[in-house]
């Protein structure tokens, strides 16, 4: 007896692919989070350098150093875009791995 399983199973890729989709785009909204704050704090540090004020929290490393904070959100914005490959290429292994398992329940539920 063939048990078709084509719309649970395309039902479960989509689900995947949705929550593969998810953590690619919380990622990329948790860096670009990062590294937006790190350029307005840049910013509002220069701002308020520029004028002769001093506000509590411009007195770090960052606000002293506004060339290492540049190089330190470039950095950053590599390494997001690092993890973003490396999760996708975690995908398309577990997506070839599933398609195998896919296959094979196709042979078995054909072969019964």
């Amino acid at each position: 007896m063939v048990i078709d399983c084509e719309d649970p199973w395309d039902a479960l890729q989509a689900t995947l692919q949705a929550r593969f989709d998810d953590i690619s785009r919380l990622i990329g909204d948790q860096m670009d989070g990062v590294i937006e704050y790190l350029g307005a704090y840049l910013l509002l540090s220069s701002a308020v350098a520029g004028f002769g004020l001093i506000l509590k929290f411009t007195d770090t490393e960052l606000a002293q150093a506004p060339e290492a904070a540049a190089a330190l959100g470039r950095v950053l914005e590599a390494r997001a875009n690092l993890l973003l490959s490396d999760v996708e290429d975690h995908w398309g292994t577990f997506e070839a791995g599933l398609a195998l398992v896919h296959l094979i329940s196709i042979l078995i539920s054909n072969s019964t």
